[in-house]
């Protein structure tokens, strides 16, 4: 008997991502989605920006950036990311699989997702000046209806929304985040929750948080 690790790690290796989006003419960058297991069995990470930085400030992601001249490809700036933003080694990050490239709608970029097994004995020491707060979540929570799956309709497409307890995911990292989702049901037998619809867009309401440049896309 497999264990659900390895059961989304084989599913993974099997899957072949192909843009959903026209990402002609953006600019590649990478995002790094943390998986790990816990006494409650798989857990996601999420990151929640500082309120006061510029573009990103009170969003929540994934860790993630722009490639830099010493990284070989995305995967190695996806490692760096995490290990700059979440104080744990690129050793101690395991790469399992690639998820769907998305553009941002407010930038010229598009982020593509590395999911990432995160040694379990490592205890992550979020950066202050990048971080705000780090969620861990089982998995198993968001098919649980624990977490609130909500989307927007967009007309050409639905927009996911997922609620933690200090408040809400969307644009692109929702996008990551439900895929992840939907192929981690996949080879459990869960099922997500129908998302309950909402009128307004977070990113629109006015009293939400500044839009993140980096991951507030796809809406």
């Amino acid at each position: 008997m497999t264990s659900p690790l390895a059961d989304l790690e084989a599913i993974l290796s099997r899957y072949h991502p192909a843009p959903k989006w026209d990402l002609s003419g953006r600019i590649a960058a990478a995002i790094c989605v943390p998986i790990t297991d816990s006494i409650a069995g798989l857990e996601a990470w999420v990151i929640r920006r500082p309120a006061w930085l510029r573009h990103h400030g009170g969003e929540f992601s994934f860790p993630g950036g722009k490639t830099e001249p010493g990284d070989v490809d995305l995967k190695a700036t996806a490692l760096r990311e995490a290990a700059e933003e979440l104080g744990i080694p690129a050793a101690a990050l395991r790469i399992i699989g690639l998820l769907s490239p998305i553009p941002v709608v407010t930038s010229e970029f598009a982020i593509h997702p590395v999911v990432a097994f995160v040694a379990p004995a490592e205890q992550p020491q979020p950066a202050a000046a990048e971080v705000a707060e780090l969620i861990r979540t089982p998995m198993a929570a968001f098919y649980d209806g624990r977490i609130v799956y909500e989307a927007v309709d967009m007309r050409e497409y639905v927009s996911p929304i997922f609620r933690f307890a200090s408040g809400r995911i969307f644009g692109a990292s929702a996008h990551v985040l439900l895929e992840l989702l939907t192929l981690y049901a996949s080879v459990t037998g869960r099922e997500l929750p129908q998302p309950v619809m909402v009128d307004e867009a977070p990113w629109a309401a006015p009293n939400s948080a500044p839009r993140a440049v980096d991951d507030s896309a796809s809406r």
